[in-house]
């Protein structure tokens, strides 16, 4: 009877802990900020979590689990400024197990920006500027710009530069301004540069420098995040240019220069659709980056492009 009561009372003791969550406290989210988690070290009562957890402000959605891990999707984009998730105290584990301490966390989603391409006066170069609550920030100045692109999550640009004719790829984070070179070589020239849809990979346009001065046609190649050249997009290596990430992430639009057609590349199956002759310019995603808008005169007309791919 002793050594039941000692295991009931220990049993008393357990208590439930939250040990991961996305957003953590303190993070600044973008506008793209789709859904959290919150990872618990034991088995919960979902319906008694459910019925704890407080938004501040309200934040309509749906909920559901992955082991231990609650995943609550919002319904729509958050509002930018400050916001705080609780799960209230109660018994929330599986064998009613209590919190150990109230869960709060607090994290900011940030107000929407604009990057620009401008002229430097001073050096006759170009720098991208960022533009926020109406500050603007320089992040990067130089001879010049051929082209950058926004991450999906808004979190970093990738650009394509020049400085004394050498070529470089570089990742800027927009919320510190660091510089982190991805590619740099005297023997290749890059272009367009696009992100793919969940921000994991890059797909640029590279040229290479042949021995007697001149540069080989386009070439279209899926660039890790490392600035690791994986392969080129076109299956049979023919010029490519022009490269936009469908918004599924299975598909792979390009200009074949050589033609000017639109050709659409299946990535699981390596099927291409050849469409024709587009229209008005090049291909564009189906819709904006929510977070960072491209917004420069000499980028305008890129950017204002019949849609291919889209949703």
């Amino acid at each position: 009877m002793t050594l039941f009561a000692f295991t009931v009372a220990l049993g008393d003791q357990r208590q439930l802990t939250v040990i991961l969550s996305s957003p953590a406290q303190d993070d600044s989210m973008p506008l793209t900020l789709q859904q959290m988690s919150t990872t618990f070290n034991a088995e919960t009562n979902h319906h008694s979590v459910e019925s704890r957890l407080i938004f501040d402000p309200p934040s309509p959605g749906t909920v559901r689990w992955r082991g231990n891990t609650l995943v609550y999707t919002f319904a729509s984009a958050l509002a930018p400024g400050n916001h705080r998730v609780t799960i209230a105290p109660g018994a929330s584990g599986r064998a009613a197990e209590r919190l150990a301490q109230p869960f709060t966390v607090s994290f900011t989603v940030r107000q929407p920006g604009v990057v620009v391409l401008q002229t430097d006066p001073q050096s006759g170069g170009q720098k991208l500027v960022a533009w926020r609550d109406g500050k603007a920030e320089t992040l990067l100045t130089a001879d010049s710009i051929a082209q950058f692109a926004v991450s999906p999550d808004g979190v970093d640009i990738a650009v394509v530069f020049a400085n004394k004719q050498l070529t470089n790829l570089s990742l800027i984070d927009i919320a510190s301004g660091q510089i982190r070179p991805l590619i740099q070589s005297p023997g290749i020239t890059l272009g367009g540069v696009a992100w793919a849809t969940d921000a994991s990979a890059l797909l640029v346009v590279r040229r290479d420098r042949l021995a007697n001065g001149a540069e080989s046609v386009p070439r279209v190649w899926l660039v890790r995040l490392n600035g690791e050249f994986v392969a080129v997009i076109d299956p049979s290596g023919r010029p490519s240019m022009a490269p936009v990430w469908s918004p599924d992430a299975q598909s792979v639009a390009y200009i074949s220069p050589a033609d000017g057609r639109l050709n659409v590349l299946n990535l699981s199956t390596h099927a291409v659709v050849n469409l024709g002759q587009p229209r008005g310019g090049t291909p564009a995603p189906g819709h904006p980056t929510p977070d960072w808008l491209r917004s420069t005169a000499s980028h305008r007309s890129r950017t204002a492009r019949p849609a291919c791919c889209s949703r």
